[in-house]
């Protein structure tokens, strides 16, 4: 992964090419009698990094300044502030070591034909991702003594005067996924062609996910609540985590009539009936506080404070219907930050959002009007069952819907019909 070189020499990165990644790739099979089969492999594969991470050095100095303005006057958000190319500024740097991530995949399974040549599939599959993209913002706001926690002496309280908070853009992310999977699968057998998998897996990071960029939201999302404490506050849940995934798919041609009337034979005969169905836990979601101001976070100038839990019998429960989030995410079980404390003690990723369901089928019939013209007519059903998938739950604990579902995802059940012609 060569290194990037602006054309104005503007900006400099300052990594080095990266050109010394080995990615060797095995798979072993093995027939291990009575019909079993055991197959194994691993690779290790490379990403890169992508323009938006290392772009981010374009708002440094001395042709763009990035200031902070804590308390601003509305009608004059500068006032006071000072904005020479010397002044104080925020700064995104990249450590002079970053390479690419990487990640090694192996996996392990079983198979077995059985009747009507069907195959049984029992699958591991796991994951480890190493050096993912992080940013760690320094700088921020600490208590001092003789002085009060405000938002007004953010800038005071900074250990380096020269900046407001500063970002560095390193390979710090584990990331680990395992799974274990059964699937089942039936070649078309009597116009019926059946495939199903259930997946039970986990996956946990230590703040960024697999396709993180260091920038943008990436930023806010993995930003820890207290600056010296980044790998302990923010291992958790990935924000994909899904523990219980089901996916079945049949589709099945009906058998054409057997009537002595032509017509009966042609108008019953050639129907096929499909349809696909999915079911998901929900993936984790994380709580916030929406104001760093004292008596709510931790006043350290940005935002990413969670608040302290009460009452810990709610944790890991699943807040998806509008009915039931506000009795679990009410206010009593949950406390602001109190002044001179680092951090609320709820964790990342506590609590799950509401599981997935979605079921879509389809009837199709086709018709031979000559030798090589086909008229298909098809009729598609989307979310067929009008199951809604909820959205979260308003996370912020500082707003008066804090707790409220007020959306869903997915649009109601939808049919479509359509014909096509071929020939």
């Amino acid at each position: 992964d060569s290194r990037p070189v602006e054309v104005h020499r503007y900006d400099v990165i300052p990594y080095q090419t990266d050109a010394n990644n080995l990615s060797p790739q095995l798979g072993i099979a093995w027939q291990a009698g009575r019909g079993w089969v055991v197959r194994a492999a691993y690779t290790t594969t490379f990403s890169q990094i992508p323009p938006v991470t290392y772009q981010q050095i374009r708002l440094n100095p001395p042709h763009v300044l990035y200031v902070m303005v804590p308390d601003p006057d509305l009608a004059d958000p500068l006032r006071g502030v000072d904005v020479r190319p010397d002044a104080r500024y925020s700064p995104t740097w990249l450590s002079p070591d970053l390479c690419t991530p990487y990640a090694h995949m192996y996996s392990l399974s079983f198979e077995r034909r059985l009747a009507a040549s069907s195959m049984l599939r029992l699958n591991y599959i796991g994951s480890r991702s190493i050096k993912l993209l992080n940013a760690y913002t320094m700088n921020r706001a600490e208590p001092v003594p003789g002085l009060p926690l405000t938002t007004g002496n953010l800038d005071i309280r900074r250990p380096d005067p020269r900046y407001y908070d500063t970002r560095t853009i390193v390979n710090g992310g584990i990331a680990y996924f395992d799974a274990a999977q059964a699937q089942y699968d039936l070649p078309l057998w009597r116009g019926l062609l059946v495939s199903a998998a259930y997946t039970f897996s986990k996956a946990i990071d230590q703040g960024p996910d697999f396709a993180t960029t260091a920038a943008a939201r990436d930023i806010i999302s993995m930003r820890s609540q207290w600056q010296y404490d980044s790998f302990g506050d923010k291992k958790g849940l990935s924000n994909f985590d899904s523990t219980h995934s089901l996916l079945w798919n049949y589709s099945y041609d009906l058998p054409a009539p057997r009537a002595s009337s032509r017509w009966v034979r042609v108008l019953a005969g050639g129907w096929q009936i499909a349809g696909s169905h999915m079911w998901k836990k929900g993936t984790p979601l994380t709580l916030y506080i929406g104001s760093d101001a004292p008596g709510f976070g931790n006043v350290d100038g940005g935002g990413g404070d969670r608040p302290h839990l009460l009452d810990p019998s709610i944790l890991g429960r699943t807040v998806g219907h509008p009915d039931t989030a506000p009795l679990i995410l009410s206010r009593e079980r949950f406390a602001y930050i109190r002044p001179g404390e680092h951090a609320g003690s709820l964790g990342r990723g506590t609590f799950r959002k509401a599981p997935i369901w979605n079921w879509n089928a389809s009837v199709a019939r086709q018709f031979r009007l000559r030798s090589e013209w086909l008229l298909q007519w098809r009729a598609e059903a989307y979310n067929l069952s009008n199951t809604p998938q909820f959205d979260e739950p308003q996370r912020n604990l500082s707003s008066p819907a804090f707790g409220k579902i007020t959306n869903t995802l997915n649009d109601g059940r939808v049919f479509q019909f359509g014909f096509r012609f071929a020939f």
